[in-house]
This record gives C-alpha cells, sequence and structure tokens, in this order.
C-alpha cells in the first residue's frame, strides 16, 4: 500500500511518468539502501547519530518486557483493525491521547503479521515491547481483538481498491501572505511541472482547483508594512 500511494504522489507532481515509474522509483530506493541513507541523513539532521542505522540497538532504549502477542487459534490473517492497533501503542505509552503526553520509545509494537499471513503459537500476531507484564497482557487482548482470522489464506489482490483521476490539468491555487509570492510560484512551478500555478488574486475556474496552498508570514505581520497580514 506504501509503494503504491508513494508511486501515485511521483507521477502526481511530475517526478515520474506513472504510477509504474513511480513504483519502480521507489523499489529501487528501498533496494539499493537509498531511502535508508537518506533516513539517516535526516536522523543527524535532527541531532541524532550519523551512524544511526548500523547502531539502532544500541543508541534506542530497549523495553524491560518483551513478550510474543500469540493468537488463541491456528488461521490466517483476514482482516486487521489498524485503529486498534494504533491505539494499542498509545495505552503502552508509544503514543499521544493528549497533547502534553510523553512518548516512551522503548515501547511498541514490532513485527505485525500481515494480511495473509499464517499465524499460530510458534507465529504470533506482533512482538510487544511494554514496560510491565500488566500492560504487555493488555497489548496482547487488543491484538487480538484487531487480528480476524480465517481458516484459509487470502487471494492475493491489488492492495488499491480504487483510484480516482482526474484527466484535465490540475490547479494548484497559492494564497501568501507576508512574503513576496514570485519565488514560490517560482518553486511550485519548477516542482509540479505537470500543474497550472494560480495566486488567489488572479482569475481562475474555481472548478479546476485541487490544491490549495496558504502561507502567513509567522510574525502575523507583512514584511516591511505595520499592518496584519490576511
Amino acid at each position: 500500500m506504501t509503494i503504491a500511494l508513494g508511486a501515485e504522489l511521483l507521477a502526481l507532481s511530475g517526478l515520474a511518468h506513472d504510477a509504474d515509474a513511480g513504483a519502480a522509483a521507489l523499489k529501487r530506493a528501498l533496494d539499493t539502501g537509498a531511502a535508508a541513507e537518506r533516513f539517516e541523513h535526516m536522523v543527524a539532521a535532527l541531532g541524532g547519530p550519523k551512524d544511526f542505522i548500523s547502531r539502532a540497538h544500541e543508541v534506542l532504549p530497549l523495553a524491560p518486557v518483551l513478550i510474543d502477542a500469540t493468537p488463541e487459534r491456528r488461521g490466517f490473517v483476514a482482516s486487521i483493525d489498524v485503529r486498534a492497533i494504533g491505539l494499542a501503542v498509545v495505552e503502552l505509552g508509544g503514543g499521544r491521547s493528549r497533547a502534553a503526553d510523553e512518548i516512551d520509545p522503548a515501547v511498541g509494537l514490532t513485527e505485525l503479521a500481515p494480511l495473509g499471513a499464517e499465524v499460530s503459537l510458534d507465529a504470533p500476531l506482533a512482538r510487544v515491547h511494554a514496560r510491565n507484564p500488566d500492560q504487555a497482557d493488555v497489548a496482547v487482548r487488543r491484538l487480538r481483538a484487531a487480528y480476524r482470522l480465517d481458516e484459509a489464506p487470502l487471494s492475493p489482490g491489488d492492495p488499491v481498491y480504487r483510484t480516482h483521476r482526474w484527466d484535465a490539468v490540475v490547479s494548484v491555487l497559492i494564497a501568501i501572505s507576508g512574503w513576496d509570492p514570485k519565488p514560490w510560484r517560482q518553486r511550485m512551478e519548477a516542482l509540479l511541472p505537470s500543474h497550472e500555478i494560480v495566486m488567489l488574486d488572479e482569475s481562475f475556474d474555481r472548478e479546476s482547483i485541487r490544491y490549495a496552498l496558504s502561507w502567513r508570514h509567522p510574525a502575523g505581520r507583512a514584511q516591511g508594512s505595520s499592518q496584519s497580514s490576511g
């Protein structure tokens, strides 16, 4: 699914000829290690170690409790309640229920069984990383409820259920307050060569607008002016 969505984004942005070319570019980035290298650069730019990929197990904290979430019976994964999975991570402390909550980077779920996978006592639904046994037990119950199992495996299919595309040129509307709009327009035209870029103060067909981008000066005032920006 991630490859399919990313491929469509590359095609829509003009960075790939079509979705097939976009998918090939994404797989190439994964297979060659280019994606991992870029991720490592991002970690370093945020203050992390420059060799994070090779030292991840050394620099990341470890949860004191690690258990397998086994299913109650053998079967094949037919569907997954992904929202319930996310809430299970939040309950472990790996996500926020309120903006002020702190995230515990040691806890969470790994090695989750995908759709179609056969699960059993020897092939768990996932591995639970928790701070204490009680939290781990709750996460196991959440996982068992989130996974629906069938006796037979799923037939392989396309992860994309339906795709909607517009044949006409997609317009991008830009509204900027507090900055000179010309450089922004030039950047957008370079990034999206197959799209029509229009500004808010220009005449345009409202029905053609598919994306709208808006910026406001962070100080809340237009540069070089004492009047508030709109």
